[in-house]
């Protein structure tokens, strides 16, 4: 095979360029439309600012034992049938530098108002997250959350349009994690009725 058989047409290159050139506006053109959305804390890698506004108290039940962060809402009728199962919490929609959004739910003081330092740092970090870009760490020896502020505060975060409603039926009505009632197959796993 000769070199001859190498050589392209240098017209024909710059027609394939031209086909495969992105367009900026045709880019801009696309919108992302959210299917589904986590309900978990931040992760200890990620930079994240807070919803300065939004936030919802809800009564919730948290399996640890499952890969995908098992959280589930519980309407407030439900509350009492489920006992100590049930936990209360606080949503904050929150965001990272990467645009990813996500709901953190932080836990609220139990009914006889005492708090760990887990759930008191935590909520501090997130009212800090509604101003600063902030990474939130655990820390065992201390036992509570250390918060490292970003040294160089980029831009606010341009939050993606969308309602708390639109966010809460993402995370939960989309994903069967709202429990209504005692069939749901939380309760039934709870109960034992497998």
């Amino acid at each position: 095979m000769t070199t001859e058989h190498w050589k392209m047409d240098t017209g024909s290159d710059e027609d394939l360029i031209s086909k495969l050139r992105l367009d900026p506006e045709q880019l801009e053109a696309a919108v992302k439309i959210p299917v589904t959305l986590q309900c978990r804390k931040p992760s200890k890698q990620e930079f994240i600012r807070v919803h300065p506004k939004w936030e919802l108290n809800v009564g919730a039940i948290e399996l640890k034992e499952e890969s995908d962060g098992g959280f589930y809402v519980v309407v407030p009728m439900m509350m009492a049938a489920l006992g100590e199962e049930v936990k209360s919490y606080c949503l904050r929609p929150y965001i990272n530098r990467s645009g990813s959004l996500r709901l953190w739910p932080l836990r609220l003081p139990a009914h006889d108002g005492r708090v760990n330092e887990w759930h008191r740092s935590a909520a501090i970090a997130a009212a800090i997250a509604m101003k600063k870009w902030v990474r939130v760490t655990a820390n065992r020896n201390l036992g509570g959350y250390d918060i490292y502020e970003a040294a160089n505060q980029p831009s606010d975060p341009e939050w993606p349009e969308l309602t708390l409603e639109d966010m809460l039926r993402l995370a939960f009505s989309a994903q069967g994690r709202i429990i209504e009632d005692m069939d749901h197959p939380v309760v039934r796993a709870l109960l034992g009725k497998l």
